[in-house]
């Protein structure tokens, strides 16, 4: 009946594919969308044969041909088929979709003439039905009206009779209405289960990360707007219904995506106090590393909120001190004090008491000394499992200060890009564009270290010297007053080519690639690099063997190219921290009208600049929304109808270029997207189903010919006009449709072998 195709679907990669463990998640995910399959399929099946439409065949994927050598079958057409009664029910070799086949239809145009033919009736005993009647009209498109001269109909069996025999159990032998509902039955029931799968998935409880905001990205959209850290978005848009429970991966980000680039975002963030405040927030195209290698992607700039509770991420970079501590830290651990060595110390609270902002700030405030953690610790098998009904233990791990790793070299400070609004930068005065030239009656030497040195000044103000330029480009040296506040949060978000943040005064600004000055002895200076210097690329590659756990914690085989605009410097300092000894790092210079020069370097930890985090990871807050049966329902039809919304507004930007055919995902994303939430558990996967069958409801009902649309969309002419669409135009726009079908098939399909090659490159 429909082209069933998995189609239009923005979804992430993920990591674990292939993975044994993985298994049963896959096999529910082919079990999963084979049902969002058989449930379209038999909305046509059902209505038809309620309608009295003789339906030959029903398939879950497409038999079109078999898989041979020479001429030996190695895989049948059909995986499975099973004859009962006047239908042939089976499965097809190429899992693409599904579909019903009628007698007198065909999705297949070129076998129009073929099925007309086969709708007349052979043994002489039904009702005869008179050429050139209305009846005859719908039942036989390819016969025109005297009026249509200019569409010669091809000749068919019995054509020039006075009168024929139709088969009343054929397709075209139905009135307009009756093969409207047949169409539209599809569409219906994916709809329906939609509903059924979102109201089972809220039952049950549905595990999510919440949209509560613990990272903001240097310079970012919401960094800019003032987006508070730890508040809680609610809302997306003005005039959309609240709710507490939006999800971080797929309401926000998909919110973002719908947005694009062009329009504001509005979101009503509740802060931990509970106030609400609405922030107009414009997305940028920001490059991101994913599995599948850099893509631009419109974000915001938020980071979802973490819980007190070590992640394995910590334990396995080698590199950071968290990792370097004998009897350290151990996965599933949970801080619940901290204390530095002159005798402060802080407790930990959970969630509620805004537990892991207290941390961020203690780590931020107190970077460069030793800081002892109380953690509690639950006892664990040698396979890493709990022990059942072991008590909790206490136990304490000192984690020296962690260096930052530096070349040697002194970059400039660009102009000011973004002052945080409310900031205390804002506050003070000053603006993008604004070129900072001396912080606290000093000049500002190394812009990387201004962090520490103002580290000690926390609620005073201090003296900021900027150039600026007047409305007439003319510039000028201002001084302001600035207050010195301490870091909302650790920054451990960075992309290609992010600024560097120094959120004690609310600002931002990139690092250029021209060298200022030369740390003495260190590696860049024995390589013989000057001020003045232009520094073109850098190159991390990676010499020798790597722990197999390592390779996606450190920087293999990249080069970052500095002299476009892409790229600034923090991104070659950000992947520094990452660096192992294994990490041959090359730096490529360039000194006036001299030839450009390689030169081979080292990483050294800098003596006066320290990081924070210390190579500390935690586990992101996970929430799961249950609800009772009543409430499920309303979230079943809520889940449904701004998935409905969604797919139609992604289809329509796409249309006009908002969005770009990139993101489109084939038939391995899909699956990929599906066994990811599989493995997160069967309410999740529930959820999946719903957007998917919300996804093919809308796709299938786009007015292309050979789509279920399509169809419609010949029908409503035909209801109109109470003639069918002529047979040549018939045929034509049904094999435009089905060649734009394939080709967008075959697109799809490209991008996932594409994506593939490079997640396992």
């Amino acid at each position: 009946m429909c082209l069933s195709g998995f189609a239009f679907l923005i979804l992430a990669a993920t990591g674990f594919w292939g993975n044994p463990s993985s298994y049963w998640a896959m096999f529910q995910m082919v079990a999963g969308l084979g049902f969002v399959i058989f449930v379209h399929e038999m909305g046509h099946f059902l209505v038809a044969k309620a309608c009295g439409v003789k339906c030959e065949k029903f398939y879950i994927g497409f038999d079109f041909f078999d898989i041979k050598i020479g001429n030996r079958v190695i895989i049948p057409r059909s995986l499975l088929k099973y004859q009962w009664g006047e239908t042939e029910y089976g499965i097809g070799i190429i899992p693409l979709g599904g579909y019903v086949k009628m007698l007198g239809q065909d999705d297949d145009p070129r076998k129009y003439e073929e099925e007309m033919a086969r709708s007349r009736k052979t043994d002489g005993t039904e009702t005869k039905v008179v050429a050139g009647t209305e009846t005859e009209k719908a039942a036989h498109p390819h016969h025109e009206s005297v009026t249509d001269v200019d569409m010669e109909p091809t000749p068919l069996p019995g054509d020039g009779d006075e009168s024929f025999e139709l088969d009343p159990r054929s397709y075209q032998a139905k009135n307009v209405p009756q093969r409207m509902a047949i169409i539209s039955a599809g569409v219906i029931m994916n709809v329906i289960f939609a509903v059924i799968f979102a109201t089972i998935a809220y039952s049950l409880g549905v595990s999510h990360v919440p949209t509560e905001i613990g990272r903001l990205a240097p310079g970012g959209a919401a960094y800019a707007a003032g987006v508070p850290v730890g508040g809680r978005i609610v809302q997306l848009a003005k005039g959309s219904s609240k709710n507490e429970h939006l999800r971080f991966r797929h309401d926000l980000s998909q919110a973002v995506m719908m947005a694009g680039v062009k329009r504001d975002l509005e979101v009503l963030v509740k802060t931990r106090d509970g106030k609400e405040e609405w922030y107009a927030v414009r997305p940028q195209d920001t490059t991101m590393e994913t599995a599948a290698g850099p893509q631009k992607v419109p974000t915001i700039g938020v980071g979802p909120a973490d819980t007190t509770e070590i992640s394995p991420v910590t334990t396995l970079a080698k590199q950071f001190a968290a990792a370097q501590v004998e009897n350290g830290f151990q996965a599933g651990d949970v801080v619940t004090a901290v204390a530095a060595p002159e005798g402060e110390k802080v407790v930990i609270g959970d969630m509620a008491s805004g537990g892991p902002y207290v941390l961020d700030g203690f780590l931020s405030q107190h970077a460069n000394v030793p800081i002892t953690f109380t953690i509690e610790r639950t006892p664990q098998t040698e396979d890493g499992a709990p022990v059942k009904n072991a008590a909790a233990q206490t136990v304490t791990v000192t984690v020296p200060a962690q260096h930052m790793q530096r070349l040697g070299l002194v970059m400039k400070a660009g102009p000011i890009e973004s002052v945080r609004r409310g900031s205390t930068g804002d506050k003070g005065g000053l603006k993008p564009g604004d070129e900072l030239l001396q912080v606290d009656g000093a000049p500002l030497g190394d812009p990387l270290t201004l962090p520490d040195r103002l580290q000690g000044k926390y609620g005073q103000p201090v003296e900021v010297v900027v150039q600026r330029k007047d409305d007439k480009g003319a510039t000028h040296e201002e001084t302001l007053q600035v207050e010195v506040h301490p870091p909302e949060f650790i920054n451990t978000m960075w992309s290609t080519g992010s600024p560097f943040v120094v959120q004690e005064l609310g600002v931002t600004f990139p690092m250029l690639r021209e060298v200022t000055a030369v740390m003495p002895d260190s590696p860049a200076a024995v390589a013989g690099l000057q001020a003045g210097d232009l520094v073109d690329w850098v190159s991390f590659k990676v010499e020798g063997d790597v722990d197999a756990d390592m390779k996606n914690l450190i920087p293999v085989d990249r080069t970052i190219d500095l002299t476009g605009k892409a790229h600034n410097w923090m991104e070659v300092q950000s992947w520094l921290q990452f660096a192992v000894p294994q990490n041959k790092i090359q730096l490529a210079f360039s000194r006036g009208k001299e030839k450009q020069q390689t030169v081979t370097l080292k990483t050294y930890p800098a003596p006066e600049q320290f990081n924070p985090d210390r190579g500390l990871h935690f586990m992101t807050l996970q929430e799961i929304h249950k609800a009772p049966l009543g409430e499920a329902i309303g979230f079943g039809f809520r889940e449904t109808k701004e998935n409905l919304v969604r797919v139609a507004t992604f289809l329509q930007r796409l249309a006009t270029g908002e969005i770009s055919p990139m993101n489109l995902g084939g038939p391995g994303m899909i699956a990929m997207a599906a066994t990811s939430e599989a493995k997160q558990g069967t309410a999740n996967f529930l959820l999946f189903l719903t957007f998917l069958s919300a996804n093919l409801a809308i796709v299938n009902f786009l007015p292309i010919p050979v789509l279920d649309g399509g169809h419609m969309m010949f029908l409503t002419y035909e209801a109109i006009f109470r003639r069918p669409v002529s047979e040549k135009w018939f045929v034509a726009l049904s094999l435009a449709g089905l060649a734009f079908v394939l080709s967008l098939m075959l697109f799809v399909v490209s991008l996932d072998i594409f994506r593939f090659a490079q997640m396992f490159s």
